[in-house]
């Protein structure tokens, strides 16, 4: 999400720089400095690089796991609880 994202292009970039070298990826000393570095030089926009490729691989779990839950919900509350609907519970 929109704190997610930020905090792991950055450790991204970190990981990057120490398996790539800092030639390739950038030179970063720490988690601040490389924050305030992608901020001064790509703006906001650099620090939510993959955003939407993010958003769009948890996407389809949530639904998965939403659609899941109500229908779990709904089958406790009539075969283990003896109710006839989810809205009694």
């Amino acid at each position: 999400g929109v704190v997610y994202t930020p905090l792991d292009v950055v450790k991204e970039r970190l990981q990057a720089q120490r398996v790539l070298g800092a030639a390739s990826a950038g030179n970063y000393k720490h988690f601040a400095n490389a924050y305030s570095t992608i901020l001064r030089t790509e703006g906001v926009g650099g620090l939510f690089r993959g955003y939407w490729a993010s958003n769009f691989t948890w996407w389809p779990w949530n639904v998965a796991y939403f659609v899941a839950y109500e229908h779990g919900r709904d089958f406790v509350a009539r075969n283990a609880m003896g109710l006839s609907t989810k809205d009694e519970l």
